[in-house]
């Protein structure tokens, strides 16, 4: 049963990230009318989904924003808006706020303003504090997240401590995988062993910090070492994050763009999409299509020699053609020392638990009893 939909309602935005997934302000995308997202919701509604992460692109670029958040709310949807905070007004917090909306993600790359800026454009970093301050005083549940890249890691866990002066308890790094306007950075993706050091490295620090006790700390995982992946049990996880053979068994997740396309995860952005809804309708796309079942096991040949292949499910379906174009093998995968996992798979330090999804790993605190 569908759970969570991740609504991009438009592509247009006030930055242009180098990594943007969407190449938002890069590549011009048609937007849905208000009716066609309502309709959209309505549909999802129906299909049992209980969550609508709002994204973009820039969301608060669109002026029927608060239109959208009203409709989302009478439909008794959890909701979620992603921003970069560069619209995030006094006025429009309130408004949103007052619309139905109770939990805001917010970008913030680093602690250090070169560093983000980088990544984001110049003079983003400024107003990313100021958003964040603005989003807290209008009494959102505010998270943090960032994008992990060569550019940043060193600066990661610095920027988690900067996060909770902040007074913020929740927090999120993505992996960066390279699609989108990622393609032409890719130099910036992290290797699989490189991320693992770096990741056990990371979450060292955090157990040792006790400045960071009660803070959700969320770090997509990327990987695990042989002996440990033999211990991941994906079966309860929900999302995409448990990797594909479990998104295919669940389907309780999709993502749809502004131009209509439908996909079962961020990472198929680039990728034969399950429908249009624009040519089709949500549940009926949803029930039928044959995209499907592209997530179940591929054959690859590298895999069919492999005794351990159950512990990956194969990999993840969309990686092979973001490092080599020609192979069906995820070759994030060195035998017998690395394991791919879901490239979006997420880790809480603060229960040490593993889940497909943000909210399977989430605690609850005063800053998120809405966000679940």
């Amino acid at each position: 049963m569908l759970k969570e939909l991740d609504l991009h309602i438009t592509n247009r935005c006030t930055s242009s990230c180098l990594y943007c997934c969407f190449e938002s302000n890069r590549l011009k995308l048609n937007e849905f009318s208000y009716s066609q997202i309502c309709k959209i919701l309505k549909e999802a509604n129906g299909l049992g989904c209980t969550d609508v992460h709002i994204t973009g692109g820039e969301p608060l670029i669109r002026e029927d924003i608060l239109d959208i958040v009203a409709f989302a709310n009478s439909l008794d949807f959890h909701i979620r808006m992603q921003t970069n905070g560069s619209l995030l007004s006094k006025k429009m917090a309130i408004a949103l706020y007052d619309a139905g909306l109770k939990s805001i993600m917010i970008s913030l790359d680093s602690f250090n303003q070169e560093t983000h800026e980088k990544m984001r454009g110049q003079g983003t970093f400024l107003s990313t504090l100021l958003a964040i301050r603005i989003a807290l005083e209008a009494k959102l549940n505010v998270r943090i997240n960032s994008v992990l890249t060569k550019v940043n890691k060193s600066e990661i866990f610095d920027t988690i401590e900067f996060v909770r002066k902040l007074g913020i308890k929740n927090y999120s790094a993505f992996y960066f995988s390279p699609i989108g306007s990622g393609r032409s950075i890719s130099n910036e993706w992290i290797p699989p062993e490189e991320y693992l050091q770096f990741w056990n490295g990371l979450q060292k620090l955090i157990k040792n910090s006790y400045n960071l006790h009660d803070m959700n700390i969320i770090i997509e995982k990327g990987y695990a070492n042989w002996v440990e992946a033999k211990k991941i049990d994906v079966s309860n996880f929900t999302g995409c994050g448990g990797g594909c053979l479990n998104t295919y068994n669940n389907k309780d997740y999709i993502i749809i763009r502004c131009d209509g396309n439908m996909y079962p995860c961020i990472m198929a952005l680039e990728h034969s999409p399950l429908g249009n809804i624009n040519l089709n309708s949500l549940s009926n796309i949803y029930a039928n299509s044959e995209i499907w079942e592209t997530l179940t096991l591929t054959g690859a040949s590298e895999c069919g020699i492999c005794q351990n292949k159950i512990i990956c499910g194969e990999g993840c379906r969309y990686y092979p053609h973001l490092i080599n174009k020609s192979s069906e093998h995820d070759d994030r995968c060195i035998v017998n020392r690395v394991v791919p996992l879901c490239p979006i798979m997420k880790y809480n330090s603060l229960n040490n638990s593993l889940g497909g999804s943000s909210d399977d790993v989430m605690v609850e605190n005063e800053e998120n009893k809405y966000d679940k």
